[in-house]
């Protein structure tokens, strides 16, 4: 069993969000390696945005890649919806 929360804990904290996961197999699991910046770099200037993208869709990334123009309207619509 392996004793999971969403926010770090001490020892003798008290905790309402501490859970419990129970898994069998070989293990293994964690972060996967981010993806080389140099191939990255590469993929963008022969393919464009859309070739990053696909790669990135290709090895189960849930990234996006964003101009900055797209960047600077997400953050401008967030930013609405929170005032």
């Amino acid at each position: 069993a392996t004793v999971v929360t969403r926010m770090g804990n001490t020892a003798d904290s008290g905790s309402y969000n501490t859970g419990f996961r129970c898994a069998s197999g070989k293990g293994g699991g964690g972060r996967k390696r981010p993806p080389d910046q140099k191939m990255l770099e590469k993929l963008a200037e022969e393919g464009g945005i859309e070739a990053v993208q696909e790669y990135l869709k290709s090895t189960g990334s849930n990234a996006q890649v964003f101009t900055p123009s797209e960047l600077q309207k997400k953050r401008d619509k967030l930013k609405e919806s929170m005032e």
